[in-house]
């Protein structure tokens, strides 16, 4: 599970300083990544890091983050969302994708830091951070990181 503190100002000029929002893919939401979508989860990342397609990549960004948004329930023993490989967005995500919280949390994550981390480091570190740990070591392999390099060569990108 991946906790993020967003601040944001919303709709009524009212400053929220660091409100937690929560983000998580389960096992049996990866296996379903993997039955539903062409080419599974790795694909799912992979057409992400491959597109060029500015458009395309904000649009698959953005279903990630929808699709692993939730809300922790009172006793911590659930994690509410609704929405699932395969299916539209539901309701608790798109009251999500509305607000100024979302709006904060997007930009954040597609641009550079003053601290020098870019949109593509931050990206990563996100999608890592919300699936499940023994997923995210995977995806940090030689092979892998070894891959996207060759991607990033192949179609000239860089971090930057």
């Amino acid at each position: 599970m991946y906790k993020k503190e967003i601040t944001y100002t919303d709709y009524a000029g009212v400053e929220h300083k660091n409100e937690p929002v929560y983000f998580n893919i389960s096992k049996s939401e990866l296996a379903k990544m993997e039955l539903y979508t062409p080419g599974g989860f790795e694909g799912y990342v992979r057409k992400m890091i491959e597109t060029t397609d500015v458009p395309e990549l904000a649009k698959l960004l953005e279903r990630f983050i929808l699709m692993s948004y939730g809300e922790k329930s009172a006793d911590n023993k659930s994690f509410i969302k609704n929405v699932q490989p395969g299916e539209e967005i539901g309701e608790l995500a798109k009251k999500f994708r509305e607000t100024a919280a979302y709006d904060a949390f997007f930009i954040d994550l597609i641009t550079d830091d003053e601290n020098g981390k870019t949109a593509t480091q931050k990206i990563s570190e996100f999608i890592n951070s919300v699936v499940p740990d023994d997923v995210a070591k995977a995806a940090e392999s030689e092979e892998v990181q070894s891959k996207v390099i060759e991607l990033k060569d192949k179609y000239g990108l860089d971090d930057k």
